[in-house]
């Protein structure tokens, strides 16, 4: 499925220095980066408020993005980085990358683990190890995520980034042989303590330790 197209509407921007941003971002706007592909970099601003509904409403990444900037269209770009806040999370600076249609290009894109793992009903343990991998393809081909079905995985079973089933249009170029999920035997010895220390009246020393 390819990346749907949204549109980012943004304006110019002069502010560069940290007090100058921070007042920017006082304000509600967010600053950016635009990348193009000669090499220059255009400065913006836009919406706080309205890039983050974006985001979590429909998601920005995989996906070509019309961006307008000062009232003119200045091409198709995707979007490359998010700095967030350490603690709130809020959205601090994005990056954007210019595309060339007909031309092959790289995209994080994120993965989705879909299912159950049978091997939870024995008390296994998920991990997740990945959450995304950096694709490669025409932009049209961009898709916003990966998804894996992952109902079939047993405990001791293991998926890597070549296990992942792609579209005949994409390659992944995230190296084939890192896993990105696990179902791992539930720790047996840890629960055994934490039952034994419930057994165990409070200030009352085991059995055996005491025949020392």
């Amino acid at each position: 499925m390819a990346g749907t197209e949204s549109k980012i509407v943004a304006e110019n921007r002069e502010e560069k220095g940290k007090q100058l941003i921070r007042k920017l971002r006082n304000a509600g706007r967010l600053p950016g980066v635009l990348s193009r592909n000669d090499g220059t970099a255009v400065e913006v601003s836009m919406d706080q408020h309205s890039f983050e509904m974006s985001l979590r409403g429909h998601g920005l990444e995989g996906r070509l993005l019309d961006v307008e900037v000062s009232g003119t269209d200045v091409g198709k770009f995707v979007l490359k980085d998010i700095q967030r806040h350490p603690v709130s999370g809020k959205v601090l600076h994005v990056d954007f990358v210019e595309v060339v249609m007909g031309h092959k290009m790289r995209s994080s894109t994120q993965l989705s683990f879909d299912g159950i793992p049978k091997g939870t009903e024995a008390g296994g343990v998920v991990e997740i190890l990945l959450r995304d991998v950096e694709i490669e393809c025409l932009p049209r081909h961009l898709i916003e995520t990966l998804h894996i079905d992952i109902s079939d995985l047993d405990i001791g079973d293991a998926l890597t980034v070549g296990d992942i089933v792609l579209p005949a249009d994409i390659v992944i170029t995230t190296s084939a042989d890192i896993a990105t999920i696990s179902v791992s035997a539930p720790r047996v010895k840890e629960a055994e303590e934490e039952a034994s220390d419930e057994e165990t009246p409070e200030g009352e020393e085991p059995a055996e330790e005491k025949a020392e």
